[in-house]
């Protein structure tokens, strides 16, 4: 949506290579390229977060874990942000879709974040999305069957509710600076087809 507004883009895709597969590469690029053709651009940043779910996973309440790595994301895109000039932060959330999306997890995983965070989607339901993707082409391949990084470890029972200030006291205790810098070093910008 945002795209169709003229908008240049750089994506970032999280992976946990090697729990994620070079498949689930390719379909994130060939999603890229698809939304590519209605934006004024678009760069794809591949940044690998394998070593800060290990973190999370070793040393948060598990509860906790989908939201403090959503955090980890938010805050990771803000550095990107920063190195491209972009003014603001958009995801695809929708509200209440999964436990991630309630409005308080919502809250959690923005309170890391300074940039203004938009989200198109979040008042849409599913079926309104699922016709908008198979319009432009990229239900198909989102359907594919290949894993993204937030269901590798995800919690059997996550938290619905959190509250920010405990999402920043859980989160700052995790000290994922050193990570985060090391994943942004290692990553790089993908070609789409």
């Amino acid at each position: 949506m945002m795209a169709t507004r003229g908008m240049a883009i750089d994506a970032a895709h999280f992976h946990a290579y090697p729990y994620t597969s070079a498949e689930a590469m390719d379909k994130v690029k060939r999603l890229a390229g698809v939304l590519e053709r209605y934006s004024g651009g678009l760069r794809l940043h591949s940044v690998g977060f394998a070593a800060v779910q290990a973190r999370i996973r070793e040393a948060s309440p598990l509860p906790w874990a989908t939201v403090l790595l959503r955090m980890a994301m938010m805050e990771c895109a803000q550095m990107i942000a920063a190195k491209s000039g972009s003014k603001c932060l958009i995801t695809g959330e929708s509200l209440s879709q999964v436990a991630s999306q309630t409005v308080e997890n919502l809250a959690c995983t923005q309170s890391v974040v300074s940039l203004p965070v938009l989200r198109p989607l979040v008042g849409t339901d599913k079926e309104a999305i699922i016709l908008k993707a198979r319009d432009i082409g990229t239900y198909g391949i989102s359907t594919e069957p290949h894993e993204d990084c937030c269901i590798l470890f995800a919690p059997p029972r996550p938290i619905l509710r959190g509250d920010p200030g405990e999402a920043l006291r859980l989160y700052r205790s995790l000290e994922l600076g050193g990570i985060i810098d090391g994943a942004l070093a290692g990553s790089g910008v993908e070609k789409c087809p």
